[in-house]
C-alpha cells in the first residue's frame, strides 16, 4: 500500500465539502498546505493531522477508543503505540510493520514526530478490518481509492461472516493445539469438532484462503493478514451474536463449576446506560491485560458474547 497516498485521500476526504481554502483558513494557515498534503508535495504530519480532525470537530478521542480501547489518544501517540505494541520487541514490531527500528525507536522516544502515513502503515499492520473501519469512520463513508480494492475485500469477509458466523468458528478451530498438532490438515477433524458438514468446512476453507483470512503453508492452515469483525449493520451484528449465544447454549453440558452465566435487568436514565456500557467495554482491557500476561500454554477456546441493548429500542 501507499500509505503517504491513502494519507493525503484521507484529508481530501475529511474536507468534504469546504475548499482548501477554507480548510487553511480554519488551520490559520497563511499558506496552502491544504494542497500540499493532498497533492503529496508535504507529509501530512501527526500533529497536522490532529489540527485538522479539530478544526472539522471530529472527536479522534472518542475514535480510537471506540475501535481500540483506548483514551486520549491526542495526548501522546508515543503512549498509544506502547499500548497497541502491547510488550512485544521493538525488533518484532519493526519487522511486523516494516518500517525499521531506528525510526520506530525515534518515534517511540518522542525523539521525532511521526507522520499520518506512518500510523497508518502501524495501524493496517496490526489489524487491517480495524483500520479500514477507522477510516470509514474518520472519512464519514467516503471513498479512498488507494483502498478501493482492499476495502472491496474487507467488505467482503464482513458480509460473508454475517451470513455464516460459522466463518468464525472454523478460525476459532485452526488456532487451536489439537490442531496445530497435526501432522497435516484433516478438514474430517474441523468437520467434527466443530459439528459442521465436512463440505460447508471445504467451502469455508477455500473462501478464507481465497480473500487471504487464511494461508496454507506446510499442509496446514494459519491466519493471514485479515482479521474477522463484526462491526457494521447492527441487525448483522444481531444475528452474529444469537449464533454465537445459541452455540454456547448448546455447549453447556461441557460446562465446569468456574463457567459464569448469569444476567441483570433494570430501570435506569439514558445518561446512567450510557456510563454503565462504558464501563462495561472497559473490561476488555482488563480481559486483555490478564490473557496477556498468563503464561499458561492455551488449552481451549474462550468466547465472551456481550451484547447491552435496550429492549425494543435497539435504535438507542
Amino acid at each position: 500500500m501507499d500509505y503517504k497516498k491513502i494519507a493525503s485521500e484521507i484529508i481530501r476526504a475529511m474536507r468534504a465539502e469546504l475548499s482548501q481554502e477554507q480548510l487553511n483558513r480554519k488551520l490559520n494557515s497563511s499558506s496552502n498546505q491544504v494542497h500540499r498534503w493532498e497533492k503529496g508535495h508535504t507529509r501530512v504530519e501527526w500533529n497536522d493531522f490532529l489540527n485538522v480532525s479539530k478544526a472539522l470537530k471530529l472527536d479522534i478521542n472518542k475514535l480510537f477508543y471506540s475501535y481500540y480501547r483506548y483514551e486520549n489518544i491526542t495526548n501522546s501517540i508515543h503512549n498509544f503505540l506502547n499500548y497497541l505494541f502491547a510488550g512485544q520487541s521493538i525488533a518484532k514490531v519493526s519487522k511486523k510493520v516494516n518500517i525499521s527500528e531506528s525510526k520506530l525507536r525515534r518515534i517511540m522516544n518522542s525523539e521525532t514526530s511521526p507522520t499520518l502515513d506512518s500510523i497508518l502503515q502501524i495501524l493496517f499492520s496490526f489489524d487491517q478490518m480495524e483500520a479500514f473501519a477507522l477510516i470509514h469512520e474518520l472519512t464519514d463513508g467516503k471513498p479512498i481509492p488507494s483502498l478501493a480494492e482492499e476495502k472491496e475485500r474487507s467488505d467482503l469477509i464482513v458480509k460473508s461472516y454475517h451470513e455464516n458466523p460459522a466463518l468464525g468458528l472454523i478460525l476459532i478451530c485452526l488456532e487451536l493445539p489439537e490442531y496445530k498438532s497435526l501432522s497435516g490438515h484433516r478438514d474430517s477433524w474441523l468437520s467434527e469438532i466443530t459439528g459442521i458438514p465436512i463440505k460447508e468446512v471445504n467451502e469455508l476453507l477455500k473462501f478464507s484462503e481465497e480473500v487471504g483470512l487464511l494461508i496454507k503453508d506446510n499442509g496446514k492452515y494459519h491466519a493471514g493478514k485479515f482479521k474477522l469483525s463484526d462491526r457494521g449493520d447492527a441487525q448483522a451484528m444481531r444475528r452474529v451474536r444469537h449464533y454465537w449465544t445459541a452455540l454456547a447454549l448448546k455447549k453447556q453440558e461441557r460446562k465446569s463449576a468456574h463457567d459464569a452465566f448469569g444476567s441483570i435487568v433494570f430501570t435506569t436514565s439514558k445518561e446512567a446506560k450510557e456510563k454503565i456500557i462504558a464501563r462495561y467495554l472497559s473490561f476488555f482491557d482488563d480481559f486483555k491485560q490478564i490473557v496477556e500476561e498468563d503464561q499458561s500454554p492455551p488449552e481451549l477456546p474462550f468466547v465472551m458474547n456481550f451484547q447491552l441493548f435496550t429492549p425494543g429500542h435497539y435504535e438507542d
